[in-house]
């Protein structure tokens, strides 16, 4: 019995000891494991911080793509007036957009105008110093001289039947940069 007792007394303590480095050791991967989420908080901070710079620079290259584009002067809308006698000629209306996320301060392009076969019927040069807030419209009124028959055609075609496009050759913005487009 003594023995039993002795061996009792002696498993207690082992029992105890071992009880005791359980709960020492529990209590490190405790520490261990806020140290973890610690450091998790401060990566996810970091990667909300990268995606935040992310979408920044998304948004810039995207002005600057849209700033390199040449198709963003457009014809929003257009009419004409037949003026003949000695030097036939036509009297144009038009109206150009500035789709730029810039005010533009000079355009030089030309107009084309298209039947609705694709046959540019006129083709008129413009350059002009400008202040053309984004999203603003500039009215045009200039003479244009009749060069050929196929703008001479032009009287005779309903403007719903035709295409108008812009191409630009150079813009300038009021930031002092420009496009030059060919």
């Amino acid at each position: 019995m003594k023995r039993f007792l002795i061996f009792l007394a002696f498993g207690s303590f082992l029992m105890a000891a071992s009880l005791d480095e359980i709960d020492k050791k529990l209590d490190y991967l405790i520490k261990k494991v806020d140290l973890i989420e610690k450091k998790l908080d401060k990566k996810n901070k970091e990667v909300e911080a990268i995606k935040k710079d992310l979408k920044k620079e998304k948004k810039e290259i995207k002005k600057t793509l849209a700033v390199k584009d040449c198709k963003k002067i457009k014809v929003v809308s257009f009419s004409d007036t037949y003026e003949g006698g000695v030097i036939p000629s036509y009297e144009l209306n038009y109206k150009l957009k500035n789709k730029y996320p810039k005010t533009v301060t000079f355009i030089s392009g030309n107009l084309y105008v298209r039947d609705k076969d694709g046959v540019t019927l006129l083709k008129d040069y413009f350059e002009r110093k400008v202040n053309l807030k984004p999203n603003e419209v500039l009215n045009v009124k200039k003479g244009h001289i009749i060069n050929s028959e196929l703008e001479m055609d032009l009287k005779d075609e309903n403007v719903k039947d035709l295409n108008f496009e812009f191409k630009l050759n150079e813009v300038k913005f009021s930031d002092f940069t420009s496009l030059e487009c060919n």
